[in-house]
């Protein structure tokens, strides 16, 4: 019944977009009279009828089903007539003091949350009068007794209320087919596109995608306070611009003004960081401007990419007050899952901003499947299947844990963008997404999937080019050819794709809010332990939603304590993360390794010292990483950023060949020595990000690799104090006809301690070329 009223909803969500339009000339009576049996109507009709014929059926059936088990149980008459009667009233008694129950723990609620306004987190709203709760209340007849409404009490699910005129939330379609108008309008390339002269197109994707949206939807966050909190973030946000208060466009930190002069400092945006490779950066979307001829629209890749339409698209969609989250793309060709697990492990991310992101969304499905993952696991002896799912669950464990001293991890997104063809068999393509879903679950975060939404779609005319790559068929009639770079239509597509996913888990925890909010105890019968506090840690709330008596269904259905008392409840699970998932765990051991594992991180995050700690500290306290963002791309700030510790330096250049920045040597045996004084924390690994690539040039390539260190108080020695730690050689060259990044681990055998020294010192050992990318020195 709950998912033929779910159909039914989304039917009628969608129903505008199913729908022809009358015409817009005048109609007279009789054609009035005429359109109330259109083909429009029938249509309307026809979209919901199955809909409601598996609502009714249920209905139906489960009517039936009691009507069978009431003639196999019910006494005859003659004998059970004094029986039934006293089972009515009994019934009638009871369902009595369960409203009057109801009614006191809601006057209670009230009272509560009344003496609690002055100090309510901002964008809860507290409103007890728009709340019925006594037994006269309206009825809609259902047995359980008359209908009880709970008006939306966070700000944001009021105001999506609001804009239906409704007191009841919205769905995600009802919200976007409403705004279909003003979502066309966002959707415009601003500034570049000025004259809007791809209106036509972008009219044209919007209208084939907008019902498909739905199907991109693949799997909710289970720890929806995460959803609210962000939530918080974004109302507190938007009621500072809108105010006025952060008029004149906003800081490179995302936020507007700086709280100087006494003023408190602004409320930050939500801070959305988006991982991912080369479609990401936007590879081949701005062809469609050449195709079309329109010459007067400057459109760099960086800014016709999906993340870029999506910050415009969101800043559009908040009124242009200015920026409530901040999107920060982080895009780099020939990377793949396995490097974003490394540069969010050793905090490489280029500002403290991102460092402490409240969302962040891989995108890196199309490299994940590319060729070069593909040649990895062969080289491993591994699937392509394991690998990705191996390197998906490095990077949701690297992303969610507890971190000491942090917030709360991110809300993590991971988004499917990957149609083909680096394979050809279609059951190979979905390889990712079915291991992604299996650890979705396993883990409980978001996954969407524009593959999933279009996939129809592209499969009956693989020769489109809207959606898939256009070199997919570079002649009319020639064989298909290797590209995984789509074009405009897909990034058009993407940015409103995840904007749809992040309203749908909006309007679902708005939907969902009685479940979550702190409930005054209605009674003393049940079993569980109640927390008797008043925080919204994730960890309080599970503990508050095991609670029955600490909970929303506690006042709608209140226990009677008759037999209540029942084994095998389950516990509230542990705070940390469930155990890596392996072929190898067994459902024996699951529960024990959970709980073992996270009572061992309780103990690691309490031995740290956040009081003493430096608030402005990174694991890695020198780190670049070319191409990760603007600033790490810029010749001169690469240059600035090496100057103090570049101490010899024989015959390195920076160059920036094939949108790939790096340092590459004159020739073999040129060293160039990194050195760091007076470490301002202890260092334990240094991590290299270098460059593998083919032919002649790269043949033989190998790079040598030193590390030295000296202690604080050993200058005067012998060597300058300078011991020898480790020598590393890593290889340049590879049997693939692609240029790739690689990541490359150094861990010291010997700590550093704060106020140590570090060399290190690297030199071409063969061949004619190498180059190196990036390079971290963390703890």
């Amino acid at each position: 019944a709950a998912e033929a009223a779910a159909a039914a909803a989304a039917a009628c969500s969608m129903a505008p977009l199913h729908v022809t339009p009358s015409s817009s000339s005048s109609s007279s009576p009789a054609s009035s009279s005429r359109s109330s049996t259109s083909p429009s109507s029938s249509r309307l009709f026809i979209s919901v009828l199955p809909s409601l014929i598996w609502l009714i059926a249920g209905f139906y059936l489960g009517g039936l089903h009691s009507s069978l088990y009431g003639l196999q149980t019910r006494p005859t008459e003659d004998s059970a007539g004094e029986e039934s009667k006293e089972r009515r009233q009994r019934q009638q008694q009871l369902q009595k003091e369960n409203d009057q129950l109801r009614d006191r723990v809601s006057s209670q609620r009230c009272h509560e949350n009344e003496a609690r306004s002055t100090s309510a987190t901002a964008g809860i709203n507290t409103n007890c009068g728009s709340s019925t709760t006594s037994s006269t209340a309206s009825s809609t007849g259902t047995p359980g007794g008359p209908h009880r409404h709970h008006p939306p009490r966070h700000s944001v699910c009021r105001v999506l209320a609001e804009s239906q005129s409704s007191s009841t939330i919205p769905t995600a379609m009802t919200v976007w087919t409403s705004n279909i108008k003003s979502i066309h309008a966002a959707s415009q390339l601003l500034p570049n596109d000025r004259r809007y002269q791809f209106h036509d197109f972008t009219a044209q994707v919007l209208h084939l995608v907008s019902p498909k949206l739905p199907h991109s939807i693949q799997t909710l966050p289970t720890d929806w306070v995460k959803v609210r909190r962000i939530m918080d973030v974004a109302y507190r946000r938007y009621e500072y611009l809108k105010n006025g208060d952060g008029i004149g466009g906003t800081n490179d930190n995302g936020s507007n003004g700086n709280g100087n002069n006494g003023s408190p400092p602004p409320p930050p945006p939500v801070r959305m960081v988006v991982v991912g490779g080369s479609v990401l950066v936007g590879r081949n979307c701005r062809a469609l401007t050449a195709e079309l001829s329109i010459r007067d629209v400057r459109m760099p890749n960086r800014e016709c990419n999906w993340a870029h339409r999506l910050q415009l698209f969101l800043d559009a969609m908040f009124g242009g007050h200015g920026r409530v989250i901040e999107i920060v793309k982080l895009a780099l060709g020939g990377t793949n899952t396995g490097v974003g697990s490394m540069i969010w492990d050793y905090t490489l991310l280029p500002s403290e901003e991102t460092r402490h992101a409240d969302i962040i969304l891989n995108a890196y499905s199309t490299n994940d499947m590319h060729v070069l993952t593909v040649l990895e696991a062969a080289f491993g002896n591994i699937t392509i299947r394991d690998k990705v799912f191996e390197m998906t669950q490095g990077f949701v464990r690297t992303t969610m844990r507890r971190k000491p001293c942090d917030t709360e991890p991110p809300l993590v997104i991971h988004m499917d963008d990957y149609l083909g063809n680096e394979q050809r068999q279609i059951w190979s393509t979905t390889e990712l997404m079915q291991g992604v879903n299996v650890l979705a679950n396993y883990y409980g975060f978001a996954s969407i999937s524009y593959s999933n939404m279009m996939r129809q779609l592209v499969y009956a005319d693989t020769r489109e080019e809207w959606f898939s790559p256009k070199g997919w068929y570079p002649t009319e009639e020639g064989p298909m050819d290797r590209e995984i770079h789509p074009g405009m239509g897909m990034h058009l597509t993407a940015a409103w794709t995840v904007a749809y996913n992040l309203l749908h888990g909006v309007t679902t925890y708005c939907s969902m809010e009685p479940w979550y909010e702190e409930h005054p105890r209605s009674d003393a019968t049940t079993t569980t332990t109640n927390t008797g506090t008043s925080t919204n840690d994730i960890t309080t709330v599970r503990n508050r939603m095991q609670d029955y008596g600490a909970s929303f269904m506690s006042t709608e259905v209140p226990l009677t304590g008759y037999k209540s008392e029942i084994r095998g409840k389950p516990k509230v699970r542990p705070p940390g993360l469930p155990p890596i998932l392996t072929k190898h765990l067994k459902l024996d051991d699951v529960s024990a390794l959970w709980q073992s594992q996270s009572e061992a991180e309780d103990r690691e995050l309490a031995a740290v010292d956040c009081a003493t700690r430096d608030p402005n500290y990174t694991r890695c306290p020198f780190s670049w990483v070319g191409g990760l963002s603007l600033a790490q791309n810029n010749m001169t700030w690469i240059r600035q950023y090496f100057q103090p510790v570049v101490k010899l330096d024989r015959g390195w250049k920076l160059i920036d060949e094939g949108a790939k920045v790096g340092y590459i040597p004159d020739g073999a045996g040129r060293p160039m020595v990194l050195e760091f004084a007076l470490l301002p924390q202890a260092i334990t690994t240094i991590a290299l990000f270098t460059m593998r690539s083919y032919g002649e040039k790269w043949a033989d390539s190998q790079l040598k690799v030193d590390t030295e260190y000296r202690r604080g108080t050993s200058a005067g020695s012998g060597n300058g104090g300078w011991t020898r730690m480790t020598t590393s050689r890593f290889i340049g060259y590879h049997a693939k006809n692609t240029s790739e990044i690689y990541t490359e681990t150094i861990q010291l055998p010997t700590r550093l301690e704060t106020g140590d020294a570090l060399r290190v010192t690297y030199s071409l050992e063969r061949g004619s070329t190498f180059k190196v990318m990036g390079i971290a020195v963390c703890s």
